[in-house]
């Protein structure tokens, strides 16, 4: 059936119906239209209008991070460097202020024993060990000694 002779079909059946029933099919037909006039058009921009301004300022942000540790990167280059026996002696120094002791090297490798600590001390210790004397742990086994404290050894490798 082609839309030229369907068309008299469909103006008879309009006819047909009654002045409520062709009320409701053009209101019905106007809903089905601003449906598909708001999935395609509307509701697109409205998502993209109401998005956080933390999602908009997010590339900004991690831009900014990424300048300051390009700056902090640059600033530690550009400290001098300790040799190994430097090295030494400041680990010596940091672990007999926390409470650790040197119980070997060899080479480049020191083994520091750790009495009953917190956690928060020995990461403490660790984060400022590395950039100033530039060791790296290179095995750690601790325990907890009792509820927030922990012993064992940490073995770190001097530069």
């Amino acid at each position: 059936m082609s839309a030229l002779s369907a068309r008299p079909r469909i103006a008879r059946l309009w006819q047909e119906r009654a002045p409520r029933e062709r009320t409701l099919i053009v209101l019905a037909l106007v809903a089905l239209a601003a449906l598909a006039l708001w999935q395609t058009t509307v509701a697109p921009a409205w998502r993209l209008w109401s998005r956080p301004a933390a999602l908009v300022q997010a590339p900004d942000q991690a831009l900014a991070t990424m300048r300051q540790l390009q700056t902090q990167a640059q600033a530690l280059r550009q400290q001098p460097r300790m040799n190994t026996a430097q090295s030494r002696q400041a680990v010596g120094q940091s672990a007999q202020a926390l409470g650790a002791r040197l119980s070997g090297e060899q080479g480049q490798t020191l083994l520091i024993e750790l009495p009953a600590t917190s956690a928060a001390a020995v990461f403490g210790w660790l984060e400022t060990l590395g950039p100033q004397t530039g060791a790296r742990v290179v095995q750690a086994s601790l325990q907890q000694a009792e509820p927030g404290l922990w012993s064992g050894r940490i073995t770190l490798e001097l530069p």
